[in-house]
């Protein structure tokens, strides 16, 4: 299947130095503009996929101190590489993942079914993403974590989540 050979592409990338310059420490946004940067997501810490007060995040599984795998996802177009392979309708370029006054419907979409995953207990799904339509860290923190688990058992139940 597709999200085989994607989660093996995001295996072998993931663990290599960060980019530098590009996400933010905490994951949500500092103020440096440089979660918009790479999916889109909000500058000043209100969105980017982050999580709603009081809600566990998706674990930065690459551990980047940037709060996110910079090296697998370094500008919007990889951002919107891996949403295209795991089966969303998203146009392949490098304009930002939505934004703070308008969502990006794919966006919306792949939070909506990460946080259906968490719930039902799928395969290293954890935390909860906050549903504000662009890609931030949190959003792209959830994005790997498919990544490495939908090779295997709970392959199809994810791509049935959005078929």
């Amino acid at each position: 299947m597709l999200l085989a050979g994607a989660a093996a592409l995001f295996l072998l990338k993931g663990k290599g130095k960060p980019a530098t310059g590009l996400g933010s420490s905490n994951g949500a946004g500092d103020g440096t503009g440089s979660d918009a940067d790479v999916g889109g997501g909000a500058a000043d810490g209100s969105g980017g996929g982050g999580s709603a007060g009081g809600v566990t995040r998706p674990p930065n599984v690459s551990s980047d101190p940037d709060g996110y795998n910079t090296e697998v996802f370094p500008n919007p177009l990889a951002v919107r590489s891996a949403l295209k392979l795991m089966g969303y309708d998203i146009a392949i370029n490098n304009d930002p993942i939505g934004s703070k006054d308008q969502q990006h419907p794919a966006a919306l979409a792949f939070q909506a079914h990460y946080n259906q995953a968490s719930s039902m207990g799928f395969h290293g799904a954890k935390g909860e993403l906050k549903m504000d339509g662009w890609m931030g860290a949190d959003s792209l923190n959830a994005i790997e974590i498919i990544f490495i688990y939908s090779n295997g058992p709970g392959e199809d139940e994810w791509a049935a989540m959005h078929t």
